[in-house]
């Protein structure tokens, strides 16, 4: 069980929805917002963090389903609010991780009446934002610019004075900003370039004060790890960060090549691992802009033990070993391994476009 205490005097932007009045953001607002995750027209990915977990839901979304509407307005023993400030959240059993996922985007809180009016067949209204940060949406040009302003009525918020161990490069800035009202900026333009090639030659151009280095283009902006000279002569600076995150394959477990416990299907598994390489991996397929993962828990995230050594699985000489002692081998010459049976061996792997992201930002960037 969570139990959350929403701190006072914290309003929603200005909104037509709201006729003139200040609104506060109180805890009913996290009940409402979590259970758009509950209704079927909103197709929330996040429902899988509750169902079968949350108490009452269960029941509840088979009756959404069933009928194609959720009743926001029958309460729920797993998510209430005790109080105007009090949100208390029950699963059906320890569910540790769950603290995490708040702090997510997909946890922020959005008022019931902006959705009322501006709701569309999938109960969504994103075209009409109205939250409680720093800025307003001033302009939206699909797939070419978001226009932030600052926000007139935002709560007093200070830039916090640095209270750890801060990178050198970001020390003097911090000591700078320190203490004073939050936003800084008056106005903030993103541009939305998809393609990673034309985000880098903008920002060569000056059109961009920041923008996040893909992988993919690591080469053409670093050197060992540092920026090419040609970079660094014009006042760009590195800023590295590590996400905390977790890159991994899997096996299909129901594959008919990879899939199934017999001992050769778990031979092949296994000699697939030790054959593969991470650290050559890294530098080839991701530039080096990445590290090899020592423990489940990626850095960042509490309960990582940076004195975990990484372990050293790579061992191409056992991985043929494995494939010769279980019957994986090339009967007919041609180079190729086929299966025990004789049969080709032809493994199917999946990959993602996504890449991980290194930060850069010109001398005039914020």
């Amino acid at each position: 069980m969570y139990t959350f205490r929403i701190k006072p005097g914290i309003h929603f932007a200005d909104h037509a929805a709201f006729k003139g009045k200040k609104r506060e953001l109180v805890a009913a607002d996290y009940v409402f917002s979590i259970k758009r995750m509950f209704d079927p027209k909103v197709r929330s990915y996040w429902l899988y963090l509750f169902e079968h977990n949350l108490l009452g839901l269960d029941m509840a979304l088979a009756a959404a389903r069933k009928t194609g509407r959720f009743d926001y307005d029958a309460p729920l023993e797993g998510l209430q609010a005790l109080d105007r400030y009090t949100l208390r959240i029950k699963f059906k059993r320890p569910d540790y991780a769950f603290q995490h996922w708040l702090t997510t985007g997909q946890f922020g809180a959005v008022a019931r009446e902006v959705i009322d009016l501006h709701r569309d067949g999938s109960n969504r209204a994103m075209e009409h934002p109205a939250g409680t940060g720093p800025f307003l949406l001033k302009a939206w040009t699909r797939g070419q610019k978001i226009v932030l302003a600052a926000n007139p009525n935002y709560r007093v918020e200070t830039y916090p004075a640095p209270s750890s161990p801060t990178a050198p490069d970001d020390a003097a800035m911090a000591k700078d900003l320190a203490n004073k009202t939050l936003p800084l900026v008056a106005n903030i333009e993103i541009s939305i370039l998809e393609e990673a090639q034309p985000r880098l030659l903008t920002f060569e151009r000056g059109e961009l004060d920041y923008i996040g280095l893909p992988a993919s283009l690591a080469g053409n902006v670093l050197a060992n790890d540092v920026l090419k000279p040609a970079f660094a002569q014009r006042g760009i600076r590195l800023h590295r960060q590590t996400d905390p995150s977790l890159s991994f394959t899997f096996f299909n477990m129901d594959n008919g090549v990879v899939g199934g416990y017999t001992k050769e299907k778990i031979a092949l598994r296994r000699a697939i691992s030790l054959g593969f390489d991470r650290t050559t991996g890294i530098n080839l397929l991701l530039n080096g802009q990445a590290l090899p993962a020592t423990q489940p828990i990626p850095p960042g995230v509490p309960g990582y033990d940076p004195a975990l050594a990484e372990s050293k699985p790579y061992d191409p000489a056992a991985a043929r070993a494995l494939l010769d002692q279980f019957g994986y081998r090339d009967r007919d010459g041609d180079g190729y391994r086929e299966l025990p049976n004789g049969k080709p061996l032809t493994i199917v792997r999946d990959s993602q476009t996504e890449m991980p992201e290194t930060r850069l930002t010109s001398s005039s960037g914020a």
